[in-house]
């Protein structure tokens, strides 16, 4: 009886024990070329009137620029309508440390959305006049939209004043 269960215990190992070799062969992947070329994904630029971000300006020039609209194109050069964006003034101020009586720099940064294309002429005025150099202004979170109705991301702007 012992025997008959000890072969019973060995053929349950072997079925069991070979089952996990059996489940590590890795079938080939086959990779069929269709000869169809896929569309690449459409990729958005924009720029504040016709001015590219990423740059250092002087105030006089940006001041001026703060009342043209924000513009989208994609590669192939299509305008996009822009629905919303956050714009963002982040300025530096020098004070006298209470503490220390050194002089420190500080900074403030204020956003707020738009659903429009343009700053607003209460931020146009305020942000133009107090305009110098260091600070910096962001347009984030442009949204585009398409012919089909669809909302994109377009790409952020980002200017120094100089």
């Amino acid at each position: 009886m012992q025997k008959i269960m000890q072969n019973i215990l060995w053929i349950i190992l072997l079925v069991f024990g070979l089952t996990p070799v059996y489940a590590q062969h890795r079938k080939k992947i086959t990779i069929h070329e269709t000869g169809k070329v896929k569309k690449t994904d459409t990729v958005f630029t924009t720029t504040l009137g016709n001015v590219p971000g990423g740059q250092s300006l002087p105030a006089s020039f940006v001041k001026s620029l703060l009342d043209k609209p924000l513009i989208v194109h994609d590669q192939d050069r299509q305008a996009f309508p822009v629905v919303s964006f956050s714009f963002g003034y982040q300025t530096y101020a020098n004070y006298d440390n209470d503490t220390t009586g050194m002089p420190e720099k500080s900074s403030a940064y204020i956003s707020f959305p738009f659903s429009s294309n343009r700053l607003d002429s209460l931020w146009r005025t305020r942000i133009g006049n107090e305009l110098k150099p260091g600070d910096q202004l962001y347009f984030d979170h442009i949204i585009v939209e398409d012919k089909n109705g669809t909302y994109h991301l377009s790409s952020p702007l980002h200017f120094i004043i100089q």
